[in-house]
C-alpha cells in the first residue's frame, strides 16, 4: 500500500513539473509581416511582447528579401515592437526571422511581387 502511494505521489509530482513548464516555450511566435510588397517597397513587422504568444525581440528581423535588417522600436501598448525594412528589387518569396529573448525564433515569409504588381 505504501509503495502504491509513493508511486502515485512521484507520478503526480512529475505531472505537476511537466505542467509548470511555460506553455509559450513550445508555441510559435505570433507576429505580423507585410505579405506582399512591390520591389523596393516598405515591409512592416509588428509583435506584441505582452501577448502570451508574442515575444520580446532580442535581435533584428533578417531576410535576404531586405536591403538591410529590420530594426525594432518599442512604440505602443501591450509591449508593441514595430519596424520597417526596404524590400529588394528581385521578385520572389523570402523567409524572414528574428530571435526572441525567451529563446524562440519567429519566422514568416513575404513576397516581393513582379513589376506588374502580381505575385512572383
Amino acid at each position: 500500500m505504501v509503495k502504491k502511494t509513493l508511486i502515485g505521489l512521484i507520478g503526480a509530482g512529475a505531472a505537476t513539473l511537466a505542467l509548470s513548464t511555460p506553455a509559450h516555450a513550445e508555441q510559435p511566435v505570433v507576429w505580423s509581416l507585410t505579405q506582399f510588397v512591390e520591389p523596393g517597397g516598405q515591409v512592416q513587422a509588428v509583435v506584441f511582447s505582452e501577448w502570451e504568444v508574442g515575444c520580446v525581440p532580442s535581435g533584428p528581423v533578417t531576410s535576404a528579401g531586405f536591403t538591410e535588417p529590420l530594426q525594432w522600436t518599442e512604440d505602443g501598448p501591450w509591449g508593441r515592437y514595430a519596424g520597417y525594412a526596404t524590400a529588394v528589387e528581385q521578385p520572389g518569396e523570402y523567409p524572414a526571422s528574428f530571435p526572441c529573448a525567451d529563446g524562440r525564433t519567429a519566422a514568416y515569409s513575404f513576397t516581393v511581387t513582379d513589376d506588374t504588381g502580381g505575385q512572383a
